[in-house]
């Protein structure tokens, strides 16, 4: 009998809704239920009740789009596009997002009859509804650009025949490709690890200040010389460009060049008091090239301190700062929780009750949800996200894939990603996609 079965999760949560005021254990049996199979309507409708009562639209977002992730290709993505439809324009009056999910909707004829009452809804927000019919799937990627991905695929995997390399290269750019418009939300969603949890990242994003404190680095520490730092102005052009086109598009905070003469062809970001970027001297000299891209806009992904510090931090001490978050929100003696988060008591005292209360909340709801909380995988989860981030930047297979190795990541994982629908979507929406 597997305990972690998601139809037992739903039945033990209708039990818990039916039988209990307190609604937290019927919350965590039914999210459990929908993230382990997107198809278990029945939870996801008592959940829906419950989180809208309680006016947590922007919950039931979150575990929309997760579940949207997991049912990606199947045939209940489908619904999971009307189901964020409604959620943007009934509950968060969120015209724009609204509207490009209904642009997914219009792509699957198993779902026409709910358009015409959700364009009504839409139209009322005052976005005007999409009415072209866009082709879903293998269909809507160009077939060059399938191609071109698979044929990168392929060479990148040292399986090619002479054809297929020769279809690679006629399409492979040397120049790193641009956007259309900057990376949305919704596509970073796209982009993310299923394990890359929203409301963990999001908790670990606001203990940033507490975990820098418990454990400090300085500049020598980083091997980064005081003074050192690059402006915009003095970065040479090839990387300068490079940079600047990453960090705006990808909307990240302002964090400062350094370099890091050693790291070669690599950029990395670290954390001392705030983040930073350190870049080889190979890649400092570099030309716009997207293996630079690659490079830049992964480190970039990096540079919100909850992420930078998932990569720079050991597990176990962001695991005990979480606890002792828990602990205090819960009123209980950390050493109960875990001995571990007690030094951790010292460093979270140094934020405002406010924010201290803000961050206990967040760390029930997370210890809710996943009772046997794992950071470790959480930590690869982000490094994957920001490998498919790359990845959608660089627009080469082949060139992110040498670079993913370098850095003794899962180049697998990044092929297979790399020859999804998700990806070859994104690459027509963001005007990245060959033919």
């Amino acid at each position: 009998i597997n305990p972690d079965h998601a139809l037992a999760h739903e039945y033990l949560g209708l039990v818990a809704q039916a039988s209990m005021a307190d609604t937290t254990d019927a919350v965590y049996h039914l999210e459990r239920a929908v993230l382990l199979d997107p198809q278990r309507w029945g939870a996801w409708g008592e959940l829906e009740k419950i989180w809208l009562r309680q006016g947590l639209a922007r919950r039931l977002e979150r575990c929309a789009k997760h579940a949207l992730l997991r049912a990606n290709g199947t045939p209940h993505e489908a619904r999971w596009w009307v189901v964020l439809t409604r959620i943007y324009a009934m509950h968060l009056d969120d015209a724009e997002r609204a509207g490009f999910a209904l642009s997914h909707v219009q792509q699957f004829a198993s779902v026409a009859a709910e358009l015409p009452g959700l364009r009504e809804l839409v139209a009322k927000l005052g976005q005007p509804a999409p009415t072209s019919r866009p082709v879903r799937g293998r269909a809507a990627a160009s077939v060059a650009d399938r191609a071109f991905i698979n044929a990168g695929c392929l060479v990148a995997r040292g399986d090619a025949d002479e054809r297929t390399a020769a279809v690679y290269a006629a399409h492979v750019a040397t120049r790193s490709p641009r956007m259309v418009q900057p990376l949305s939300s919704f596509h970073w969603e796209l982009c993310k690890d299923p394990d890359d949890d929203s409301d963990l990242g999001e908790l670990i994003e606001k203990l940033a200040p507490a975990l820098m404190a418990a454990s400090p680095m300085t500049l020598a520490e980083l091997e980064v010389e005081p003074g050192t730092e690059l402006s915009l102005s003095e970065l040479p052009s090839g990387f300068a460009n490079v940079f600047s086109y990453a960090h705006a598009s990808l909307s990240a905070p302002p964090v400062p060049v350094y370099p890091r003469p050693d790291l070669g062809s690599q950029v990395h970001i670290a954390v001392a008091a705030t983040p930073l970027l350190l870049a080889g001297d190979d890649a400092l000299t570099s030309p716009d090239r997207p293996e630079l891209m690659f490079h830049v806009a992964r480190a970039l992904s990096f540079a919100r301190a909850g992420r930078a510090i998932a990569t720079s931090r050991p597990a176990r001490q962001l695991r005990a700062m979480v606890l002792a978050a828990y602990a205090e929100a819960v009123g209980t003696d950390p050493f109960f929780v875990d001995p571990s988060c007690v030094p951790m008591q010292a460093h979270l005292h140094r934020m405002s009750a406010s924010e201290r209360k803000d961050v206990g909340e967040l760390a029930v709801r997370v210890l809710v949800s996943q009772p046997n909380l794992n950071l470790s995988r959480w930590a690869r989860a982000v490094v994957r996200t920001a490998n498919r981030v790359a990845l959608l930047y660089a627009g080469d297979v082949v060139a992110a894939a040498r670079a993913t190795r370098d850095l003794g990541g899962n180049v697998e994982e990044l092929l297979t990603f790399a020859a999804s629908d998700t990806h070859l979507q994104m690459r027509a929406e963001l005007g990245l996609a060959t033919g």
